[in-house]
């Protein structure tokens, strides 16, 4: 399955074609048979699709974080293979059957891989789609690009030393913030490691939240960019960057707390 995401506030574009489609997915028992199929979906990238409820506002980088935080999203659309989504009603906390909703609803489409400031591929675009029991043909070029404005507030930048990590010295911090919105916080904080100390398989773990509980968002190398934007595991509060590291022969880790800020 594809999943993605980042966005650049601009203006929704209100244009889609739909067409009904017949389908019997099953997935763990709960049935999808709608689908919403994109044309011209980029071969790259990990997408899932959020059908919110009509008049949301989610046409800027702030208001589809504040649309995501606010959790009012009434369909998910998990990829299944080429343009092709299957759609499936939620609850505000698991699949519910499949959605059957019919009108123009605020639809992000999340590029999990993408970027929150580069609006060539970013983590959030947004469009109107018309639906038709769920179901919808529409264009990928139909979306936008929101994306996070410059002036938010800088990293400060967050190293562990290898004593850190192996003898168990304290951390020079209690908890890592960061901020959805970058007020009195950075979004994003960049944790490093010395990879010179250790061997190669340098393994950082974040465990996911709400839609995407079952997954843990995994990051490889000496640095781990934590961001408090990527709704994976951006719930208010406190979370854990578990690394793992090597060091002749023997394992390690060090849990690094973070705690996610409005």
């Amino acid at each position: 399955m594809r999943k993605a995401i980042e966005f650049v506030g601009i203006i929704t574009i209100l244009v889609v074609i739909f067409s009904a489609c017949d389908a019997d997915n099953t997935d763990e028992g709960v049935k999808s048979g709608a689908l919403l199929k994109i044309n011209g979906l980029p071969g790259s990238g990990n997408f899932t699709v959020f059908v919110f409820n009509s008049g949301t506002d989610i046409s800027s980088y702030a208001a589809a974080i504040g649309a995501f935080n606010s959790g009012n999203y009434q369909a998910v659309g998990e990829f299944s293979s080429g343009n092709v989504f299957e759609m499936y009603a939620w609850n505000g906390t698991e699949r519910a059957g499949g959605w059957t909703g019919s009108g123009g609803f605020p639809v992000i489409l999340l590029n999990s891989s993408g970027s929150i400031t580069d609006a060539e591929n970013p983590m959030y675009r947004h469009a109107t789609v018309v639906f038709s029991n769920g179901n919808a043909e529409v264009h990928f070029n139909i979306f936008t690009a929101a994306v996070q404005n410059e002036d938010t507030v800088p990293q400060i930048g967050v190293t562990v030393s290898i004593e850190q990590i192996i003898d168990g010295t304290p951390l020079p911090f209690g908890s890592i913030r960061i901020s959805r919105t970058g007020t009195g916080f950075p979004v994003t904080e960049t944790v490093s490691v010395n990879a010179s100390g250790f061997d190669n398989n340098i393994i950082w773990e974040v465990a996911g939240v709400g839609h995407f509980a079952n997954e843990t968002v995994i990051g490889h190398g000496s640095s781990f960019t934590l961001n408090a934007a990527d709704i994976r595991y951006n719930s208010l509060g406190g979370h854990t960057l578990v690394l793992t590291v090597r060091k002749d022969g023997m394992r390690y880790q060090r849990v690094i707390p973070f705690t996610i800020m409005q």
